[in-house]
């Protein structure tokens, strides 16, 4: 879920989403933040929240890369 905030989900985010409890990600402490600015608006910087989101869901497609590549 997008969140317009600099550094990681607000803790009161974080605990209205405990109330899923029933999601997996909620249930194994597995929400993501990617900043709202990288996927609110079509452009560019769309690539950006969409890489964040894939290494989340698929870490181990970006085994290979150096670190420096990494975001």
């Amino acid at each position: 879920f997008p969140v317009g905030t600099a550094e990681g989900i607000p803790e009161e985010d974080q605990q209205q989403w405990r109330r899923w409890s029933s999601l997996s990600a909620v249930k194994h402490n597995r929400l993501v933040h990617v900043p709202s600015v990288l996927v609110d608006r079509p452009g560019p910087r769309i690539v950006e929240g969409l890489e964040l989101l894939a290494r989340a869901i698929h870490p181990e497609a970006f085994t290979g890369e150096s670190q420096k590549e990494k975001p």
